[in-house]
């Protein structure tokens, strides 16, 4: 299991409460403070708030062999031990091979129960393909930290 990351908000959030916190000593006013404090307090909540693990992805394809213009369909099914409130998945689809859907979602995961999304495929031209894996990410409490992996299908 991937360990949580901070994102690029930790360091957006520090600046700016560490502006605000600055700027209200500099100038003496207090009423900076007001508009600092919820950038360090969002921002202390978020590292102290547990990430979720990443959720299961089983990969499957219909057909093992292709021709040129055929169709397929890849299935994604979707599982979780814990809710999941937010849940970012792009599926990596191949060059010379076309969708006529979206390739990316973000989920509401609820508990034991799995979810399945099928993404028709299109063979464009001859060759050998083969199903990349679906990179998932998962946001902790207010984006702060996160969890972020690429998931080969079961």
């Amino acid at each position: 299991m991937s360990e949580p990351t901070a994102t690029p908000k930790v360091v957006a959030y520090a600046t700016l409460t560490g502006i605000g916190l600055l700027a209200a000593v500099v100038f003496g006013n207090v009423a900076i403070v007001a508009r600092a404090a919820p950038f360090g307090f969002a921002l202390v909540i978020g590292l102290l708030a547990p990430v979720a693990p990443l959720p299961e992805v089983r990969l499957s394809l219909d057909a093992s062999q292709l021709v040129e213009g055929s169709r397929a369909t890849i299935a994604l099914e979707l599982s979780a031990p814990t809710a999941i409130a937010r849940w970012d998945v792009t599926l990596n689809v191949p060059a010379g091979l076309s969708t006529q859907g979206p390739t990316g979602w973000s989920l509401r995961l609820d508990a034991g129960s799995p979810a399945v999304i099928e993404v028709p495929i299109t063979a464009d031209h001859y060759e050998q393909f083969s199903v990349r894996p679906a990179t998932t990410n998962v946001a902790g409490l207010f984006g702060i930290l996160g969890r972020s992996e690429e998931r080969r299908g079961g």
